[in-house]
């Protein structure tokens, strides 16, 4: 019964998502990206396995497919937490190929039990003892945290930021703003002025904002390199380090996850694009080669190239 319905939000909910400060060709943007969210959390609410994801991955351009495995793993979290059995959602997968994504789309799915609310489990909690890639990615876990918590209230101000940061620990907190970030160029997709004019509002937060839009900027316009830089040209100058860093993770997330979009971005890379790519490439390596190491990602920004 529960996963029924929460079919028919992924149906119907996410599709009335509007935000006022989107432009029309944010808004389409939008729409493409979270409809693709929403076929994917379809999948994975109905038990769709893992072939079947990378199935339908294949049939979908190289820069949508992240977003149908965000949705699949949403779904199966979903359909997870309201079974009968007591484990945690990793438990079903074999392979390390999207493995950060999903890590990323738990913490969505705390963020969703605690608005409605559903059945889940705390990001620390006992389900997730017995899986040895927990320390790993519990951060990343925060960063979905933060993301969806800001999406589903559809706004950032000083009383969200204070509910969104409520009992999370000092450590924690860049990872869970890297999320609020990320969402933040959502909620104002195509409006760098309107996203400028709220960073000025939030002073103390906005270098681990910046991470997180630099990414948000970067992934959701990857196949057009020339407008993430025009876009981050119509962001505040003292926070372009941090801007170039989130958009070299994303690239080089892009590079590792996907041959095809390797191909495209060796192809296309040009300055200061393949800079911020090579920062976050050298930050890698560093973490004995790991994209997604929160070594790299959450405790050495902004990035620099070596």
């Amino acid at each position: 019964m529960i996963t029924r319905l929460l079919a028919a939000w992924f149906r119907h909910d996410i599709d009335r998502l509007v935000f006022p400060d989107q432009t029309p060709a944010g808004r389409a943007l939008f729409t493409e990206i979270f409809g693709t969210v929403r076929d994917g959390g379809l999948l994975g609410l109905r038990g769709g396995c893992e072939d079947d994801l990378l199935a339908c991955a294949r049939r979908l351009p190289w820069h949508l497919r992240p977003f149908l495995h965000e949705g699949h793993a949403i779904g199966h979290a979903g359909r997870v937490a309201c079974s009968l059995r007591r484990r945690n959602p990793e438990s079903a997968f074999q392979t390390e190929a999207n493995r950060p994504i999903r890590f990323l789309s738990y913490g969505y799915w705390v963020a969703i039990a605690e608005r409605y609310p559903l059945p889940s489990w705390p990001i620390d909690g006992p389900r997730w003892r017995d899986e040895p890639q927990h320390p790993r990615y519990r951060r990343l876990m925060l960063n979905g945290l933060g993301f969806a918590r800001v999406l589903l209230r559809g706004s950032f101000d000083a009383r969200v930021a204070r509910h969104v940061l409520h009992a999370v620990a000092p450590d924690d907190r860049p990872a869970l703003l890297h999320g609020v970030g990320r969402v933040l160029w959502f909620l104002h997709l195509g409006n760098p002025g309107a996203l400028t004019r709220l960073l000025e509002r939030h002073p103390d937060l906005a270098e681990s904002l910046a991470v997180g839009i630099g990414v948000a900027v970067c992934f959701t316009q990857v196949t057009n390199l020339a407008l993430v830089e025009q876009t981050f040209d119509e962001l505040p100058a003292r926070l372009q380090p941090w801007l170039r860093s989130g958009a070299g993770i994303a690239l080089r997330f892009h590079a590792v996850n996907d041959g095809e979009a390797e191909a495209f971005l060796e192809r296309n890379l040009a300055e200061p694009q393949r800079s911020w790519y090579l920062a976050a490439r050298t930050a890698s390596l560093a973490s004995r080669g790991s994209y997604a190491s929160v070594d790299w990602y959450y405790d050495r920004l902004p990035l620099e190239a070596g």
